[in-house]
């Protein structure tokens, strides 16, 4: 067929018909620069043609030119408002684009044109999943495997879905079945990891992620994850170097600062200035703050960015400030001059760490002002809950059932809460003392922690600041732990005074809260 048309469109190159097939044959290659310059061709000498217009932009779509793509697909359905491909498609554009509800308005008039549209059913749940519309997600997928079972994308999608809603199991089963259709689908690999990770088979996890990265060498999500495996595991010769790998995430693009500046690598930077960033959350920058110190040591000054929550906290420890010239300004403000940059995150690989010479010296932060406690009570400050935006919050908050099952385990047990917006957390559990609505910073909650015994909390900010305060702090661990918990550990080397009571099986709250309970009962003071 492409040299019968070769040879048609030598005779008479202004043929749209023979146009378009070449452009289908070069996009069917995965040439879709040649694809564009074709079906442009043809659509131009056949502007009314629907199903050009759909297919010009299925190929800018490919080429990352998705607005063009979103004029192409609009012009297909104005042509032919029954094109069920060119909604679906418009859909996809549109989703990327992160106008959910738009791209969930295509699908289904995709699939009311085309109910057997199996692929629509697929891109539905996509934006249904999007939504944090979980159950319709599952839904949709569902259907488009029923239409259609030997669809990689859609066992894949499920197989998120599941995920999600904590089916790891059953997530599993979908990937493999993914790469049972399509072995080389490279996403299904990297999510077949995270599923084995949060089961805790850390062999398969990284098996995993390798498959991915044997088939894509550069793709970032599996590079990334196979850092945090490695970090997890205590292999930071590796995981801090493949953790870089997080700017060429989805995820974390949106937080890359555009400096034309180099990036500090650790080296003896003489007379200049370095600019040290806060990259993440509140909890992140009060881990790594300890670096400021070391970085100081190696440059004339040092200008440090952090969220303004944390400036009045970080600004009165004289821990952070004790070597060299130290600047500490909120983000937001306009930046001073500066010769170098390093994202906080990227200290621990800038200056070599080893799980043996991570600088644990504590307290590097103190309380700017510490009310005085109270004598006789045992006071123990309390968080049970995230940030709900947070993608794995349901796994590492706890419900107000299980808060209350513990509040009323220890009768002798002064209660304070240390969290942040009680009330939609599940609200204030009874008999918890609440002075939170006097906090305004972390300098604040620092103060409401020196006056207390101990810390008790989720994986939260909260956890980093008792430690690094170095106070004594019990960490709520989840099953499948972040990377920076280490993987089969209860203690902690990043703060001395941390334990840890991790899930012994996913999801179970209620056996960590027994054991705190016991451990509550021997800590406190007899008379």
């Amino acid at each position: 067929m492409e040299s019968a048309c070769r040879r048609i469109l030598a005779r008479d190159p202004r043929q749209p018909a023979f146009l378009h097939v070449l452009g289908l044959v070069a996009q069917a290659r995965g040439q879709s620069a040649i694809a564009v310059e074709l079906i442009g061709e043809a659509v131009a000498l056949k502007p009314d043609d629907s199903a050009m217009h759909g297919n010009l932009g299925i190929a800018l779509a490919k080429l990352g030119r998705l607005d063009a793509a979103e004029g192409a697909y609009r012009r297909a359905i104005a042509l032919r408002p029954d094109n069920a491909d060119a909604h679906s498609n418009l859909g996809n554009v549109l989703r990327h684009h992160g106008r959910w509800e738009e791209a969930e308005a295509e699908y289904r008039q995709a699939l009311t044109l085309r109910p057997t549209f199996a692929e629509a059913h697929s891109n539905l749940g996509n934006a249904l999943r999007q939504r944090e519309d979980l159950e319709g997600a599952e839904a949709a997928y569902r259907q488009a495997l029923d239409l259609k079972p030997a669809y990689p994308e859609a066992h894949y999608n499920l197989g998120n879905v599941l995920l999600d809603r904590g089916q790891v199991a059953e997530a599993m089963a979908c990937y493999r079945a993914a790469l049972a259709f399509n072995p080389q689908l490279v996403e299904a690999h990297n999510n077949l990891g995270s599923a084995c990770k949060a089961l805790g088979d850390m062999d398969e996890a990284i098996a995993c992620y390798q498959a991915a990265l044997a088939i894509d060498p550069r793709y970032a999500e599996a590079r990334y994850n196979l850092g945090l495996a490695w970090l997890g595991l205590g292999d930071y010769a590796r995981g801090w170097a493949a953790y870089e790998w997080r700017w060429a995430s989805p995820d974390f693009r949106p937080h890359r600062r555009p400096f034309s500046q180099k990036t500090w690598r650790g080296e003896d930077a003489g007379d200049a200035t370095v600019l040290l960033h806060a990259e993440q959350g509140c909890g992140d920058t009060i881990q790594f703050c300890r670096y400021i110190p070391l970085a100081a040591a190696r440059c004339r000054r040092v200008v440090v960015e952090v969220p303004r929550p944390l400036l009045r906290l970080l600004r009165a420890a004289p821990a952070l400030t004790a070597v060299g010239e130290v600047e500490i300004i909120p983000r937001g403000t306009p930046l001073p001059a500066f010769d170098l940059h390093c994202p906080l995150m990227s200290l621990p690989l800038a200056l070599d760490t080893r799980l043996e010479t991570v600088p644990a010296t504590v307290p590097y932060l103190v309380a700017p002002v510490a009310p005085a406690a109270a004598p006789g009570c045992f006071r123990v400050g309390l968080v049970w809950a995230g940030n709900p935006t947070y993608k794995v919050d349901r796994r590492r908050s706890l419900t107000r059932a299980q808060v209350d099952s513990l509040v009323a385990a220890c009768p002798g047990v002064e209660f304070h809460s240390l969290q942040k917006d009680p009330e939609a957390n599940g609200g204030l559990p009874q008999g918890v003392i609440d002075r939170m609505g006097e906090v305004e910073d972390f300098a604040d909650t620092a103060g409401l922690i020196q006056a207390l015994d101990l810390v008790i909390s989720v994986d939260t900010s909260v956890v980093h600041l008792a430690g690094a305060l170095g106070r004594p702090v019990w960490l709520l661990n989840r099953f499948d732990t972040d990377w920076r918990w280490l993987y089969g550990r209860d203690d902690s080397p990043w703060y001395p005074t941390l334990r840890q009571f991790r899930q012994e099986t996913p999801g179970d709250w209620y056996g960590v809260l027994a054991r705190v309970a016991a451990a509550l009962d021997d800590a406190m003071p007899r008379p």
